[in-house]
Formats: C-alpha cells, structure tokens, sequence
C-alpha cells in the first residue's frame, strides 16, 4: 500500500492508521515522531499531522577513503587491532533484556558519580551510551533539528 503524499496533505490518525494497518497505536504513533524529529511531517495540533513542506535535509554519500587511511567516518575500529575475546567471554552468562527492565545497574551510575564529583563535575544526570559516536548521536537527536548546522 505505497502512496506518494505531497506536502500539506493531512496524514490518517494515529488510531485510524493502526486498525488499517493492523498494528499497535504506541507503534503508529512511534513512526509518526520518527518522521517528525526528522523533520518529514508536521504535527498540527487537533488539525492532525501533515507532510513537511520542507524537503528533507538531503545527506551526502561518503567520500572514498585510501586504503592507506583508517576510515574512523563510522565508528567502528580497525578489526586487526581488536583482541579475540572468544576464550575470555566463553564462560559468561547471557543477561537476556527485557522491555521494562532497567537500563542501568544502580550500582554503576553511583560508582559514576562518585567519580565525577570526586574531579569537581556535578553529577546530578548521567547518561549510559556505548561509545563515543553513540553519546554525540544522542545529544544531537535531542538538541538539533533538520536543517541545523553543525561545526566539528
């Protein structure tokens, strides 16, 4: 059921798209603030949400790097300096998890902030990410908006 909407146009409720689609509201409603962080639709109250007159910001493909060059662009290390932890992590036991559970242990946002405020920086927030190139994601997704620019 693919439909090409043009901007201005009024997007289905969240609740009338589920039932036509068969899915859950939460999951409708998901997508439709997907689309709104990225700047896609707009929400327009009780009028309902439209297609963005703006365009999306439109990306840019990846310049071809040397091969003599460590492409760092994604994130992801150099696969020969990394150490095979087959043998370490043998014997360790999956934590399987589930939605609802806790993000974080107690025990590791305590250590965290004794830390911090032990070297001066207040520690009233803490967020957990896996990485560097995850934290800045999370931290631009919550302060930028399509379109901004941003100097590195």
């Amino acid at each position: 059921m693919a439909a090409a909407l043009r901007p201005g146009e009024r997007l289905p409720t969240v609740r009338a798209l589920a039932v036509t689609l068969k899915l859950s509201p939460a999951t409708v409603a998901a997508a439709f603030a997907m689309l709104r962080a990225r700047g896609l639709v707009a929400g327009d109250g009780r009028r309902g949400t439209t297609v963005s007159f703006m365009p999306p910001v439109a990306g840019r493909a990846a310049p071809a790097v040397p091969a003599s060059v460590h492409n760092l662009a994604f994130g992801n290390p150099d696969p020969a300096l990394l150490p095979d932890v087959a043998a370490a992590v043998a014997g360790v036991k999956l934590v399987r998890r589930l939605y609802g559970a806790p993000a974080n242990k107690p025990e590791l946002l305590r250590a965290a902030s004794r830390m911090f405020e032990a070297n001066g920086i207040p520690a009233h927030d803490i967020a957990v990410v896996s990485g560097a190139f995850d934290g800045i994601e999370r931290i631009f997704a919550a302060h930028l908006r399509p379109g901004d620019r941003v100097a590195v």
